[in-house]
């Protein structure tokens, strides 16, 4: 049986500010464009976004993807075009995309701050798009989040980059080491 909206609605808990959906990471966007259908990662990011819209929910976190060996620029490019595919598909909802940052692994994409920015300068609709900072992937894709000196550089660095009004959430969880895997401890 599936959740009604309404009833979900009626049982958020008052000292929550913000609940929000995260897709699977299996989904890229970042890849070469095909037509919007049921089996496009397009097409599962629209129907998901839909999905937080009904529920209510201020935002749905994605990871940009992998440029598969194309290069940065071109997956960049992707994904902006893919964005402006599902923002096109799907009407205006209240419901914005937030950039989640990655932690660089292979051709993963938003392993900077400056990958996230150029998605954001790139797309068509940019304020139906936030950035979900994850800690973790923060760590392990090299920013400095061992200290308060080197947490005080990062969001600095956001901030001049990309800029708090893009800050949705921060996934605050732990990485065993700067080695662009995002690896938790045990």
């Amino acid at each position: 049986m599936r959740p009604r909206p309404e009833a979900f609605a009626s049982t958020r808990c008052a000292v929550l500010s913000a609940l929000f959906l995260a897709t699977a990471a299996i989904l890229s966007i970042s890849l070469p464009a095909t037509p919007l259908s049921t089996k496009c990662p397009c097409a599962r990011y629209a129907r998901n976004s839909c999905g937080a819209s009904l529920l209510g929910l201020p935002f749905l976190v994605l990871h940009p993807g992998a440029h598969m060996g194309r290069g940065v620029e071109a997956g960049l490019e992707q994904v902006v075009a893919s964005l402006d595919a599902i923002h096109a598909e799907i009407p205006e909802t209240g419901t914005r995309i937030a950039l989640e940052t990655t932690a660089g692994q292979g051709s993963s994409l938003g392993r900077t701050f400056e990958e996230l920015a150029f998605i954001l300068r790139g797309c068509r609709e940019p304020e139906r798009l936030c950035v979900c900072i994850d800690t973790a992937h923060l760590f392990a894709a090299g920013y400095e989040l061992g200290d308060a000196e080197g947490i005080v550089r990062t969001f600095a660095q956001f901030e001049e980059v990309i800029g708090f009004n893009r800050l949705a959430a921060i996934h605050m969880n732990d990485s065993k080491t700067a080695s662009r895997l995002a690896r938790g401890p045990p």
